[in-house]
């Protein structure tokens, strides 16, 4: 997000979270880590994965799923395939980076059959200069290196992926740190 005092706006700003289209985003996974993926979601395990967006690659990321309520009822609808999921581009590669992002979720919007509300709820947030995340939509496939099979799991959110948002009110500070439960 734009730094009020440089006047710096990162790359990625305008490219991934450009909302006049659909992102694309391929990734490319071992079969058995996506069979481990689909089997065991709440073990949050990571895995290394390249990482295609809008044809920009970038190899040795790493990849995890995110959240607790939408991997824990999904087992509830045996053959669920979707979870939200995270991506790491520098655990693996010192300072490697998605056009200056190092971390993006990618939201299922789990209990949201209009994938609308987190998109809606941060803008909103936005409008009214209360610091949230970025947001956008991507096409995500999975592609598996060696069968090159692939499997299309749909439209997700694209969530920028943050520590804490501070803001102020009445001289009271608040800090959200809803988007990473782990800190």
């Amino acid at each position: 997000m734009k730094d009020k005092k440089s006047g710096f706006k990162a790359k990625y700003e305008d490219t991934l979270f450009d909302n006049s289209f659909v992102h694309r985003i391929d990734i490319r996974i071992a079969e058995a880590d996506w069979t481990d993926l689909l089997e065991n979601p709440i073990n949050k395990t990571r895995y290394n994965a390249d990482i295609t967006i809008d044809g920009e690659t970038l190899k040795n990321t790493v990849l995890s799923t995110k959240g607790l309520s939408s991997l824990v009822f999904p087992f509830l609808k045996p053959g669920n395939q979707r979870y939200s999921l995270k991506i790491n581009f520098g655990k693996n590669v010192k300072n490697q980076t998605y056009q200056g992002l190092d971390k993006l979720d990618l939201s299922c919007c789990f209990r949201d059959t209009t994938l609308m509300k987190d998109y809606f709820s941060y803008r909103l947030f936005r409008k009214a200069d209360v610091p949230a995340p970025l947001t956008s939509y991507a096409c995500v496939n999975f592609l598996w290196r060696v069968t090159k099979k692939t499997f299309l799991a749909g439209i997700l959110c694209l969530i920028f992926s943050c520590r804490s948002f501070c803001f102020c009110i009445n001289s009271t500070f608040f800090i959200l740190r809803s988007f990473r439960p782990s800190w």
